[in-house]
């Protein structure tokens, strides 16, 4: 700064909140020669009004208090008219009128130049006013100058304007920091009264990291914004770092080129700690790049005094800053539990969860596993994304290592790939389900005109994609992802994340997608740079894994419970490398104590160290996540109860009906039993009357043949209404002898509605051990049910196969048709007891069942192989009959 100012100068206030424009408007004013002083907020303004001498004030119309009271509607508060002043507004402010009612000379538009900023000024201190020192502008009347005063008196002129200006800035400055709270806005101040009490180039204030290993510039002037972001010194061997370990300022005039950082040489700097309460809170420093002249004892003097005052001011800015970031975390926390306790449903309040983590740190990915011990394993429950990469940044897709893009691309239509999960088995399958673990994945392709621009992927990871409705669609996804990838180039960063995440969530909605991701295409190297991945994939159980072996450092976290930050070990390195990650936080997941599971959340566009803060929220809220969870897990173990409660009640109620069904089929069997053996006995009697050749004989033979087939069928029905007991006898059974009581009973029934029944048994196949008219239900049941699949089907067809495998010493029965096959999701399912596929009335559920149970009683194995609309085979497996011992 120039100390040498006019005395007779006019003395003009630049009240102005934005501190760039505040420097300048002053530089303006003070390279025209008059004598500026700064006000940074209203309670400035109007103190140094009240109590200091000024010619003209200038006022920013957008400044305001506490209360949001304008400075402007304050001013007519002031006793007298103290004060001619400008008003400095611009469109969107209110109306030059409005304000200049409010006292105001004149109006200046906030996008001045200097002709018109001097122009204004001039008109407002015109004849009341001696002229400032400047070269009068072009059209302005010359003013005669002040006689020029003796070399003492300029010299004495000198001095006393220094001192006046020290004076005013230290004790301005003070007023200021006294109502200044935020934290950067007081900074700025420090450092520019620094620059100005010192004259020096450059001005800079030092903060210490978390970890007080190195000091990073907060505040900033004179040097390159650039510069000012990445700078960086260490607390040991450093200039800055010796005065913050030391508490000592460092004063360096005549002495060479000083290095203050790597790079960086400054001809002469000036460095004093900041003290509050006993303890070093960072460093003031100037320098001077360029200038000749050296700082002094008296800067050095000064400059401890600012020192003083600023780190009163900065502690208590940083207390309320404080007391500020709590309240809003706070706040966070008691909206992220509100969230997460809305809902009782699992997959509801896992995505909760992973969003309200999201949104509350800032960070892009959220992965929520369970941890099971003893397969030392993570199974995955949530993975949720709202990732961004910087086009360059993504993940890539080459064009030639995929044949569904190229294919999407060569006929500029939208392509299904499925099944894409052929990594299901990859080690990293529950980390990134949407790449390993999917049903199918659609690829379409966006162009303006015949430019290839990039593509969109909508994945469906729990059931596959219905391409039809996607194809409808198809014109309305590809005008949003236009649309976003357009808002990539031409918004600022808040805007285009949220224009971002917006259209993903539209474009997954229309077509009921999992994931959605947006990709650029980059023609020099041949490949698609994912810009956006926004989905996300919750599991109730059948969840993939994530293995431990290879991560030692996330086994630590779940063995100590302790959350992760920091420099990433090199197993985490590769974890985030997999996800395009640039930094990690893990949390582990605590239920009563017990260490239930791990939270991880990446930042996929900042290498960032986490704060202490940050992590201690994101513990806060994974502990409230953990309490969500178990109550969504205790809700829903209460509902499987009921469930199982209900589905008993209907066994024991399905149970006794059939119970009460063998009694009756047991008395009805009694009942025909009775007129049978009447009418078997007299048949035989007459039969025996009868001579060859009697016209009577064959009518009466056909009699006995259908009297015994009925009696036989009775014996059946009684024997399968038997109820057997565990004491029940096993003996040697002939296989084929059972096979051919069953199909007496059953023979006509199967090969009704011209169904072909092929019967191939082996003869003179050894015995097997089983209870006497125990595997006549198997073969009943498993010969109906093949009825029942090929029922209303052309060349329908059902069979039944015994053969002897002596190397194995069993019996192999095949049950065959060619009917309509077994769905694979039932397949599980099948020998469950009370399941069924029939319409209700039509079956009870019993018959595999049964048929496991006494196969498995005989020592044996039955097991089955069925496809869709192509049949089922049934085979069981029995042991050959070793004696009694043997059992």
């Amino acid at each position: 700064m120039d100390f040498l100012l006019n005395i007779n100068a006019a003395r003009i206030l630049v009240a102005e909140h934005n501190t760039d424009r505040m420097t300048e408007t002053a530089q303006l004013l003070q390279a025209a020669g008059y004598n500026v002083q700064k006000a940074y907020n209203v309670g400035d303004a109007l103190f140094s009004l009240e109590n200091g001498q000024f010619d003209l004030a200038v006022i920013d119309a957008c400044m305001k208090d506490r209360e949001q009271r304008p400075l402007v509607e304050q001013m007519s508060d002031l006793p007298g008219s103290m004060v001619r002043w400008l008003v400095v507004a611009e469109e969107g402010d209110p109306a030059p009128e409005a304000l200049l009612k409010y006292g105001a000379v004149a109006f200046l538009p906030r996008a001045f130049d200097r002709e018109t900023l001097l122009r204004k000024v001039r008109a407002a201190l015109r004849d009341e006013v001696t002229a400032p020192t400047s070269t009068p502008a072009v059209g302005d009347t010359p003013q005669p100058f002040p006689a020029v005063p003796s070399a003492n008196a300029i010299e004495t002129q000198h001095l006393l304007e220094r001192q006046l200006v020290e004076q005013r800035t230290l004790s301005t400055l003070a007023r200021s920091l006294s109502s200044v709270l935020d934290l950067d806005v007081l900074l700025t101040q420090v450092v520019e009264a620094a620059v100005t009490l010192s004259g020096a180039e450059e001005g800079l204030l030092l903060l210490p990291d978390d970890e007080e290993k190195a000091l990073y510039i907060r505040a900033a002037k004179g040097i390159d914004n650039k510069i000012a972001q990445n700078f960086r010194v260490k607390t040991q061997d450093t200039l800055a770092g010796q005065v913050f370990r030391s508490g000592s300022p460092i004063l360096i005039g005549d002495q060479g080129w000083q290095k203050v950082k790597t790079e960086y040489l400054v001809k002469s700097l000036l460095y004093v700690p900041l003290t509050s309460k006993g303890q070093i809170i960072g460093v003031l420093g100037v320098n001077n790049k360029k200038a000749a002249r050296t700082f002094n004892e008296h800067d050095k003097s000064l400059l401890e005094d600012l020192a003083a005052h600023a780190a009163i001011a900065v502690e208590n800015a940083r207390l309320y800053e404080e007391s500020v970031v709590r309240t809003r975390d706070l706040g966070t926390l008691v909206r992220a539990g509100e969230a997460a306790n809305s809902t009782l449903a699992i997959d509801r309040v896992l995505a909760t969860i992973a969003g309200q983590l999201i949104s509350a740190l800032d960070v892009d990915q959220c992965y929520i596993g369970e941890w099971v011990p003893d397969a030392k394993r993570l199974d995955t429950l949530a993975v949720y994304y709202r990732a961004r990469w910087r086009s360059a940044d993504g993940p890539a897709l080459p064009m030639a290592a995929n044949r569904a893009i190229e294919e999407a691309f060569s006929k500029r239509q939208m392509v299904r790939t499925e099944p894409v999960n052929a990594y299901a088995d990859h080690p990293l399958t529950g980390w990134m389900p949407h790449r390993y673990r999917a049903q199918s994945a659609v690829y379409i392709p966006l162009y303006t005109g015949d430019r290839m621009i990039g593509m969109v992927t909508l994945v469906h990871i729990h059931a596959p994609a219905q391409i039809t409705a996607i194809d409808a669609k198809r014109d309305q996804i590809q005008q949003l992802a236009i649309q976003t990838v357009a808002s990539l180039l031409g918004s600022s960063k808040t805007q285009r994340q949220q224009y971002l995440l917006h259209s993903a969530q539209q474009i997954t909605d229309l077509v009921e997608a999992d994931w959605c991701e947006i990709a650029l295409w980059n023609a020099a190297r041949g490949q698609f740079n994912t810009v956006l991945s926004y989905g996300e994939a919750i599991w109730s159980d059948e969840a993939p894994g994530l293995k431990l072996e290879g991560f030692p450092e996330l086994q630590r976290i779940l063995d100590e419970q302790k959350a992760g930050s920091g420099a990433l070990t090199p197993d985490m390195q590769s974890l985030a490398k997999e996800s395009y990650g640039k930094a990690l936080l893990v949390v582990p997941l605590i239920i009563k104590g017990q260490t239930a599971g791990v939270v991880i959340m990446t930042d996929t566009l900042h290498e960032r160290q986490f704060s202490r803060r940050e992590i201690e929220l994101a513990q806060a809220l994974v502990l409230q996540a953990a309490n969500a969870l178990a109550n969504a897990r205790l809700y829903r173990d209460l509902e499987l109860s009921l469930e199982k409660l209900h589905l008993t009640q209907s066994k024991l109620v399905q149970t006794a009906r059939l119970s009460a069904m063998g009694e009756l089929a047991a008395a009805v069997a009694h009942q025909i039993n009775n007129p049978l053996t009447t009418i078997l006995g007299d048949t035989e009697m007459v039969l025996q009357d009868l001579e060859v050749g009697d016209p009577n004989l064959e009518p009466l033979q056909a009699v006995s043949r259908a009297g015994k087939r009925a009696h036989e069928v009775v014996r059946r029905l009684l024997a399968m209404a038997r109820q057997h007991t565990p004491d029940d006898t096993v003996d040697e059974i002939d296989v084929n002898d059972s096979i051919r009581n069953t199909l007496t009973l059953v023979k006509g029934h199967v090969e009704q509605g011209s169904v072909t029944l092929v019967v191939d048994l082996q003869d003179k196949l050894p015995g097997v051990a089983a209870v006497r008219g125990e595997l006549e239900d198997v073969w009943l049941n498993l010969l109906l049910n093949a009825r029942d699949a090929v029922a209303n089907r052309p060349n329908s067809r059902v069979g039944i196969s015994s053969k002897h495998d002596a190397v194995r010493k069993v019996v192999r029965v095949v049950v065959w048709d060619n009917g309509s096959g077994i769905s694979k999701d039932q397949h599980d399912k099948i020998f469950d007891p009370f399941f069924t596929t029939k319409p209700i009335g039509e079956g009870t559920g019993l018959g595999l069942h049964i048929c496991q149970q006494i196969v498995e009683k005989c020592k044996g194995s039955i097991t089955f192989e069925s496809e869709y609309n192509e049949g089922t085979r049934f085979v069981i497996t029995l042991p050959v009959y070793a004696g009694q011992e043997a059992l």
